[in-house]
């Protein structure tokens, strides 16, 4: 680790744990909201909304400026990550909106659609930092 910055490879396995956890609470909500469990669901989507402002802005103040800083041509594709982030804070948004009304249809309609942009969105970004390892020549 220089400067304090963490590493390519633990930063790595940090998101990647991150993502695991993160697409588990995201499951542990699709179920509840598939089984009309209202309580559940409020209670599982909470848990997955803390975890991913705690996931992103972990990723905005540590890893990001890291990653800018090894590979100066990778800002624009960092630059997608956090445009991303904002635009799933919407998609939480109306989520919560969904289940503060008791919309558990509209609530799992707005998951779905979550799921379906987070997942490239991880994909991408382990995708990147399998690239800033390799690149650094760290085994995997």
């Amino acid at each position: 680790m220089k400067g304090g910055r963490p590493g390519i490879g633990s930063m790595k396995d940090s998101i990647i744990t991150a993502h695991r956890r993160l697409d588990a609470l995201l499951g542990e909500t699709r179920s509840a909201l598939r089984a009309a469990d209202e309580a559940r669901a409020s209670a599982s989507f909470e848990q997955l909304r803390a975890a991913l402002e705690a996931h992103f802005d972990q990723e905005a103040r540590l890893y990001y400026p890291s990653i800018r800083a090894l590979r100066p041509d990778l800002k624009p594709t960092v630059e997608a990550f956090v445009a991303a982030h904002a635009e799933f804070g919407e998609l939480l948004a109306e989520i919560s909106a969904s289940l503060d009304a008791g919309s558990l249809a509209n609530a799992q309609q707005a998951l779905e659609a979550f799921a379906d942009a987070l997942a490239p969105h991880e994909a991408r970004e382990e995708e990147m930092l399998y690239t800033l390892d390799r690149d650094l020549g760290r085994p995997d």
